[in-house]
């Protein structure tokens, strides 16, 4: 794919709404897109491992924000879909179509991949960060409360973020924060 219809197509996850939200009854005027979402995911993760530096505890700051940047870059060509399993190889069969052989191609791959298998301590914050996003969106379509018909999502993504946040003991207030 060109350099040009690569900056386009990930463009287009601005108009990419979530489907979790979409079949949970959120209209799609309202539901949150993919690129909202990568924003939130990327700014998070950010400020835990700012946040985990200044407890003593240093993460590669790059390595972090490359994988929250690209690690929803495949819905640009597949969409956002619920997990399935086929999601990984197709999600890795586009990001390779969409970077290819370029000379940084591996790189990205590398960071998607990363974070696809979750086994560094990088990934699982970014994979924390996705989760938190989940919830604080569930807050915002509550206007500060879980709405009715998101509780089991929240159920489950809490239950998600607890066993994430057990991988950084620094960060524990965090779910007291959201359910405050």
């Amino acid at each position: 794919m060109e350099l040009e219809e690569l900056a386009r197509r990930l463009g287009e996850l601005k108009g990419v709404r979530r489907r979790g939200w979409l079949v949970r009854g959120i209209p799609p005027g309202e539901a949150e897109d993919v690129a909202q979402h990568s924003f939130e995911v990327c700014s998070l993760s950010l400020l835990l491992s700012l946040e985990l530096e200044g407890k003593g505890r240093r993460l590669d700051l790059e390595k972090v924000l490359g994988m929250a940047t690209v690690h929803d870059w495949p819905e640009a060509l597949v969409g956002d879909r619920l997990p399935s399993p086929e999601k990984r190889r197709e999600e890795e069969e586009a990001l390779e179509g969409m970077v290819g052989d370029r000379s940084w191609g591996e790189r990205v791959k590398g960071l998607w991949r990363e974070y696809a298998e979750g086994r560094t301590a990088e990934a699982r914050l970014v994979h924390l960060c996705d989760a938190l996003s989940i919830l604080l969106q569930c807050l915002r379509y509550g206007r500060g409360r879980v709405p009715p018909g998101l509780e089991d999502l929240w159920r489950e993504v809490r239950e998600r973020v607890g066993s994430l946040l057990s991988g950084f003991p620094e960060l524990s207030g965090l779910l007291s924060w959201l359910e405050g």
